[in-house]
């Protein structure tokens, strides 16, 4: 039997060993919370949007774009898409889990077929897993009609492509029948918002590309770069369209096939990146911008 003495050391030690390992399980828990915070891409961070389908795609694409707190995009999750009638009694519909370069474009950008079985309101569910496993969910409120999948931030796939804050339009590219060879890109912005914003990039796989501007200088047209880009009022609408605003796409390292379509991404000063597709057209097409 142990005396008074030892039974006094041996309770002594025991709560100096409960102590030290309180210590270290306090210790690793504080420095897993803190890591957790400074994740970039953690779920409260990601933004989630519908994108209109792409030209000459059906109505039953979905496009969803992944960007991070920082604007950039998130290239390498894997999104799955469910769709439901927003009233009970319909059974749900359901996409295969889809990655970012299905599509033959590594750009955020993440396409999905969703065959709606028939036209009214749905909730479409966005279910995204990050590379590190964790997992966010997003629903988006769209009406299908006969015309296509409408947001419910009132953006409709077959008339612009943007949010609430910014909107474009009828976004097209001219043929160039070479590699090496220059391009031109003409669209419309429309500013929704009461703050002037500016378009300040346009970033695209295919060239670099820079933004310029046609000038009459007495008669003669010359062309100016504008580095800084160009202004959009607050509830305006601005054209970069043929003799004006443009944006050049500089060494093409492929040709520009009429009828094919090429990814752009817009960058704004206070608004969000807008992901687009333009429309190649033939070099004596007529570029017409149809919304003011």
């Amino acid at each position: 039997m142990l005396s008074r003495n030892q039974l006094a050391r041996f309770w002594y030690r025991l709560a100096w060993h409960g102590w030290q390992v309180a210590l270290v399980c306090s210790l690793f828990t504080l420095l897993a919370a803190c890591g957790s915070r400074s994740d970039p891409t953690s779920n409260g961070d990601l933004q989630i949007t519908l994108l209109p389908p792409s030209v000459g795609v059906g109505h039953d694409s979905v496009r969803i774009q992944l960007y991070n707190r920082e604007q950039s995009p998130i290239t390498d999750a894997t999104l799955t898409l469910e769709g439901n009638m927003n009233h009970a009694g319909m059974a749900p519909i359901m996409a295969d889990p889809v990655s970012d370069g299905d599509d033959g474009a590594t750009d955020g950008i993440y396409q999905a077929s969703l065959s709606f079985s028939m036209l009214g309101d749905w909730i479409i569910t966005v279910l995204v897993e990050l590379a590190d496993g964790s997992q966010t969910t997003q629903d988006i409120n769209v009406t299908i009609t006969e015309g296509g999948i409408q947001s419910n931030n009132g953006t409709s796939s077959d008339q612009g492509q943007g949010t609430n804050e910014i909107t474009v339009y009828d976004v097209v590219v001219r043929a160039v029948p070479v590699a090496g060879g220059n391009g031109a890109i003409y669209f419309t912005l429309t500013n929704n918002t009461e703050q002037a914003d500016q378009l300040v990039a346009v970033e695209s796989a295919v060239a670099a590309a820079e933004m310029h501007e046609s000038i009459n200088d007495n008669n003669v047209i010359r062309m100016e770069p504008r580095p800084a880009g160009f202004e959009l009022p607050a509830g305006g609408t601005i054209a970069l369209a043929p003799g004006g605003k443009h944006v050049m796409l500089v060494q093409l390292a492929q040709p520009l096939v009429e009828g094919d379509t090429i990814p752009i991404t817009l960058r704004f000063e206070h608004a969000a990146p807008i992901s687009v597709t333009a429309s190649i057209v033939g070099l004596s097409s007529e570029i017409v911008l149809e919304h003011p």
